[in-house]
């Protein structure tokens, strides 16, 4: 009899050595295999397998066979490299492995990184789990629904060359090597837990990184829109990936000035918040359009500038969401339209800004050769002060120049009033200067000058303060700059502005549901089994949200009951609800910011959740109530948090 004495083998049952000296058909293993084919069939439940594996790149393999016999009874082992040339970081890895070997779940499988990591033992061995069966002919894939060696891969492999028979997940998670770089030496290591009998012989392994490339185009029907007639955008995002893009979504808000008429194409597209969400997946060498119809009302230049939002997987060349710090990416394209023939626009912020009227100066001030250029700071002296000298900054060199911080976003095609001089005499009578703003202080539009010849002037007389305004461009500003163009010389008191643009919080909610895995094994959506549910918010927005002001009242299906204790076990949580941030600033803790209501219609405020969740499953509970604690951020990229807890299905 094979033993387990002395090794560690507590588990799974062995058989007597005569008995596996046959076909190894003992009526252990043949009745073992019928009771759980009849339980499931009891139960309805239909298993399917995991379909075709994703479209992958690579693969990157050895075949460089070798036996797994007494010679390799761990810790003694062998070992093989694969080697991975091109450098990309990791989204998704799957591990092709084929195998001979009577007794197959002696073997033990880890696979070691090229940076030096930990490895993930794939294949645990000890006869894990194995039912007797011969061979590995598997892709171990962290997303099939079938655990290796369980009872759904119950049968010999056969020893043929991939593609690979079954795809199931491997013992430990493939996902531990997520976010790194894939360049490098790989190595397998294998070695026989049970060296004294049963052997094989090591044929093949490869490695699969699942992959997408997505790139995005825009078109426009026409650049110049008459104001008043409809025109069309069309984006396409294509997918030139070995891989499936799934979970992909763009973000395309219209520019201030642009109305959202109607939309048609692949998809669901919000206007309010300019989000493209594409059901589905992209195949590899496919593409997805949307195509919107808009308006223009007014005259101007306007851009329109779309990007991808959301991807499941790594794409090789570009990150979603990331415009700020990687405009030149491909997944991000641009088109302009100048609109004609209709009124002159109003102050208009930027998406996501809102615009409020309220009126003030310069904070402060950065200049060249400027004499007294904090004169030009704060309120404006009257209009017809003469001589202006003590009240303002003075400009009388070619190589001066004066910029002037709002500390606000003054909005597009806004006023901005000036209050300048041109000096006396002889010196202000060619005087110039010229007048840009920015929105960020590093990019600056002309947007006009003040003198160059007496009659460019407001007012015909010298050293008197006088009034002009400026219309602010697209994109809106922020600083103002002042630079001479010739040696004459030129007062600024300063500036006023009447219209601001205040940045606001865009926030966006979803929720998904997923099976508790119990005991190693695959769970089911079946009475009895226990789900997550989880809530993820993001600020899409350009501004925070107001202190303490989140609150989420999430109503449970009646097909569920919650459940009020520890949601993971041994995992992270150690409550009835498990909060995960990214940038948000927020924090969560259950004890004060996760309620309950029995009410059968939802809460209105945080405080009216006041039922007492029982301990357990509480069939009671029919909201969650979630109130995190700070100002949730607005940031590049967009700040997330996300908070999981349990049911179970009644």
């Amino acid at each position: 009899m094979r033993s387990s004495a002395g090794v560690g083998r507590a588990a799974p049952v062995r058989v007597l050595a005569s008995e596996r000296a046959g076909r190894r058909t003992c009526n252990f293993r043949a009745d073992r295999r019928n009771r759980i084919q009849h339980f499931f069939a009891a139960l309805g439940v239909l298993l399917l397998g995991a379909g075709a594996a994703q479209a992958q790149s690579g693969p990157y393999q050895s075949t460089a066979s070798a036996t797994i016999n007494n010679a390799v009874a761990c810790p003694a082992s062998i070992s093989r490299q694969i080697h991975v040339a091109e450098s990309f970081t990791i989204s998704d890895l799957d591990v092709g492995f084929l195998a001979t070997h009577t007794y197959r779940s002696d073997i033990q499988l880890e696979l070691t990184p090229p940076w030096g990591g930990s490895p993930v033992r794939l294949l645990q061995g000890l006869g894990y789990s194995g039912l007797g069966y011969d061979n590995y002919n598997v892709l171990l894939n962290d997303e099939s629904s079938t655990l290796v060696n369980t009872g759904f891969h119950a049968s010999n492999d056969n020893a043929s060359a991939p593609p690979y028979q079954n795809d199931v997940r491997p013992n430990n998670p493939l996902s531990a090597f997520d976010g790194n770089n894939a360049q490098g030496d790989w190595t397998l290591t294998i070695c026989d837990t049970y060296g004294p009998l049963d052997n094989g012989e090591f044929l093949q392994a490869d490695l699969f990184f699942n992959r997408i490339d997505l790139s995005l185009t825009k078109t426009v029907s026409t650049p110049t829109p008459a104001a008043g007639a409809n025109f069309t955008y069309t984006i396409t995002v294509s997918n030139a990936g070995p891989s499936a893009a799934t979970g992909v979504s763009v973000k395309d808000a219209l520019p201030t000035g642009i109305t959202h008429v109607s939309d048609s194409g692949a998809g669901a597209y919000v206007p309010a918040t300019g989000i493209w969400t594409i059901a589905g997946s992209i195949a590899p060498g496919t593409s997805r359009s949307l195509t919107i119809t808009a308006n223009a009302a007014y005259n101007g230049s306007y851009t329109n500038t779309a990007e991808v939002y959301t991807a499941a997987g790594g794409d090789m060349d570009s990150t979603p969401n990331n415009s700020a710090s990687a405009p030149s990416e491909d997944d991000t394209a641009s088109v302009a339209v100048t609109v004609s023939g209709g009124p002159p626009a109003p102050p208009m912020c930027q998406p996501g800004l809102l615009l409020i009227n309220s009126s003030g100066n310069a904070l402060s001030q950065t200049n060249t050769g400027v004499i007294t250029p904090d004169r030009a700071v704060g309120g404006l002296t009257p209009a017809g002060t003469s001589p202006p000298d003590p009240y303002a900054a003075l400009l009388n060199q070619s190589s001066d120049e004066l910029v002037l911080d709002l500390g606000v976003d003054v909005p597009q095609n806004a006023q901005i009033l000036i209050s300048a001089a041109r000096n006396g005499g002889s010196a202000g009578n060619t005087a110039r200067v010229d007048i840009e703003t920015s929105a960020d202080g590093l990019s600056y539009a002309f947007v006009g000058s003040y003198g160059a010849a007496p009659a460019t002037f407001v007012s015909p007389t010298r050293d008197v303060l006088e009034r002009f305004s400026i219309t602010v461009p697209s994109g809106g500003a922020r600083y103002l700059r002042f630079r001479t163009q010739d040696n004459d010389d030129i007062f600024i008191d300063g500036v006023e502005y009447s219209q601001v643009c205040r940045s606001s919080p865009t926030l966006l909610a979803s929720k998904s549901v997923s099976m508790v895995a119990t005991s190693g094994a695959a769970s089911f959506a079946i009475p009895g089994s226990d789900v997550y549910y989880t809530i993820t918010v993001t600020n899409a927005g350009s501004g925070s949200a107001d202190v303490d002001s989140i609150f989420i009242a999430d109503p449970l299906p009646a097909q569920v009951d919650f459940f009020n204790g520890d949601i993971d076990g041994a995992g992270p949580a150690t409550g009835a609800a498990y909060f995960t941030e990214s940038g948000s600033g927020l924090t969560f803790t259950p004890g004060s910011d996760l309620r309950y209501s029995s009410a059968a219609s939802p809460p209105a405020t945080f405080a009216a959740c006041t039922y007492s969740a029982a301990a357990g499953y509480d069939p009671n509970v029919r909201y969650v109530c979630l109130n995190p604690k700070g100002q949730m951020l607005s940031g590049s990229p967009d700040p997330t948090f996300s908070i999981k807890f349990r049911a179970r299905i009644k």
